[in-house]
């Protein structure tokens, strides 16, 4: 009797594995098609604008917004379905990474300490900007090379899931 119990229990968490995988599947689906709207939203916009006076950089523009919409809608899917190897684990870490200044060195005299607290500004302001400009390149060429990625890892993705339900069945 323990060891039905004990069946039925690794059945039951296999199931919710399965539902748990096609919730993640489906939760990046909807949010990388929000992401996608959005930029096919400035795409148009772009298509439409009539501020410059050549076309082609309207053209230009709004077919980089669609292959960033595109992009932003593949990495996205990658994101939640936690695959993309060392690859999205090189997304997470750039995009979270803090940049570490050096110690200042001072005297304890006002001039010292006035010099630290303008210095430790300055190095905060281009930490900032050096964590957001890494943000945005890493994003920007992830969203182009998931465009490549994510079919392969959908795929296995799935396989994946239908084997875990090939399991439970037999």
């Amino acid at each position: 009797m323990h060891k039905k119990n004990k069946m039925l229990t690794i059945k039951n968490e296999q199931m919710f594995n399965i539902k748990k995988m096609n919730r993640l599947r489906n939760t990046g689906f909807i949010v990388g098609a929000i992401v996608f709207i959005v930029f096919l939203v400035f795409a148009i916009l772009a298509f439409t604008n009539t501020t410059f006076k050549e076309n082609e950089i309207n053209l230009t523009v709004g077919l980089a917004l669609l292959i960033l919409g595109i992009g932003g809608f593949c990495i996205t899917e990658l994101l939640f379905i936690k695959r993309g190897g060392w690859f999205i684990d090189l997304v997470e870490d750039a995009i979270f990474l803090n940049i570490k200044w050096p110690g200042i060195i001072f005297t304890l005299d006002i001039d010292g300490v006035v010099f630290a607290i303008v210095l430790k500004a300055i190095f905060s302001i281009l930490s900032f900007i050096a964590t957001v400009t890494l943000t945005i390149f890493v994003l920007v060429a992830g969203s182009i090379i998931s465009i490549v990625l994510l079919p392969f890892y959908l795929v296995s993705y799935q396989k994946e899931i239908k084997s875990l339900k090939n399991r439970i069945e037999n």
